[in-house]
């Protein structure tokens, strides 16, 4: 419940310094030009309201916590490993000298070692 209440106070912080920022230039007759950096510039506190879910829940949440780094891990490949795949463990392979490397996740690795492969 703390996580969700960190993102929505951050969501409403950023609402309203946009919309105070645009009242506030509307009240005071500013030019044209004024405005529109007044309002581009405070378009940043939503943005970081916006984009601040994934650090808030990382940050509050050990359960979030714990799949996020599965996730990001996932996304660089650290779940991945080289292999060499050979005649000698996929009889599908027809070719004695048809040795390729292939990436395949950790958890599809067998813990049981395989024979050598004889090149």
């Amino acid at each position: 419940m703390k996580s969700i209440t960190v993102v929505v106070a951050l969501l409403v912080c950023g609402w309203v310094i946009s919309s105070a920022s645009r009242v506030t230039c509307l009240l005071l007759n500013v030019d044209d030009k004024t405005l529109t950096y007044v309002l581009l510039y405070s378009a940043i506190a939503t943005n970081i309201g916006c984009s601040s879910n994934y650090y808030v829940y990382y940050w509050i949440s050990s359960e979030y916590r714990t799949v996020l780094k599965k996730q990001l891990a996932f996304v660089l490949c650290r779940e991945w490993a080289i292999v060499r795949v050979g005649t000698s463990n996929n009889p599908g392979l027809t070719h004695d000298n048809n040795i390729r490397a292939s990436r395949v996740s950790k958890s599809a690795l067998s813990t049981t070692p395989l024979p050598s492969i004889q090149a």
